[in-house]
């Protein structure tokens, strides 16, 4: 779903979204090199509060910014982009089933 969204949004002239599912996967790597660098350091508790809040960081991003944030604008306000005159209206028609 997620290679279908930016490649998606690429071809339909979506950058807005695109751009905003790239943010919402890539957040959650900056505590993982956090926790990798304090592992190799050998600090354990550092290294565990990284890798907390990357696996928190991820459930927020993955399981409510991307379906309830994204794909609900995607889904019901990506016509207004349409309306103004920005992108033509068959790429919303065309991009929404993605």
């Amino acid at each position: 779903v997620t290679n279908l969204l930016v490649i998606g949004s690429s071809f339909f002239r979506f950058t807005r979204v695109g751009s905003m599912v790239f943010l919402v996967h890539d957040i959650s790597d900056v505590p993982v090199d956090l926790s990798k660098l304090a592992n190799f350091l050998k600090w354990k508790a550092t290294t565990a509060a990284c890798f907390t809040s990357m696996v928190l960081i991820w459930l927020v991003t993955r399981l409510y910014v991307l379906p309830f944030v994204i794909y609900k604008s995607v889904l019901f306000e990506s016509w207004l982009v349409c309306a103004n005159g920005y992108i033509p209206p068959i790429y919303h028609v065309m991009y929404k089933p993605v």
